[in-house]
């Protein structure tokens, strides 16, 4: 269902998506973000929702592995330390919840090139916008189905 997925959105048959094939795709997903219906995603949600992704396994905890391929693939552009130890503090070779939230609390930078238009809250376009942004890991403007590929637990049920 996956690959079939991709080919469903993209509507030119070029086997890439541009950003507008992108949020076709991705356009119902802001309603799971959104987890107290505000109509925009605090840094709280934010941080929740970027960690269901990232576990890809759904198991509550990022091994190093998961982590690897965030920091590839979604959110390496955003911290100084690309290194797994540093959010691992208890060094019991998962990620949790809690130190997840630790290490990004003090770091906004992530957030903040969400929030575009700085109101403290990521509305569907600025989501759309930034996740499509952080995906397209060789700049070109477009996600071929790699890309989409590794971002596969944004989609696949782990988060909606």
């Amino acid at each position: 269902a996956f690959a079939q997925d991709f080919e469903d959105y993209d509507k030119n048959k070029d086997n890439k998506w541009d950003e507008n094939e992108f949020e076709q795709s991705y356009d119902d997903g802001f309603a799971d973000w959104d987890d107290d219906k505000s109509g925009g995603v605090d840094d709280d949600e934010f941080l929740e929702n970027t960690f269901e992704g990232i576990d890809s396994d759904n198991d509550n905890g990022i091994d190093e592995n998961e982590w690897n391929n965030g920091v590839n693939n979604s959110f390496g552009n955003y911290d100084d330390f690309d290194e797994f130890d540093e959010y691992d503090n208890n060094d019991d070779e998962i990620i949790d919840n809690n130190e997840w939230n630790e290490g990004w609390g003090n770091n906004t930078e992530w957030f903040d090139s969400y929030d575009t238009n700085d109101d403290e809250l990521v509305d569907n376009n600025e989501l759309n916008t930034g996740l499509f942004n952080d995906w397209d890991t060789n700049d070109d403007g477009f996600l071929d189905e790699e890309e989409y590929g590794f971002n596969d637990s944004f989609y696949d049920g782990n988060m909606w």
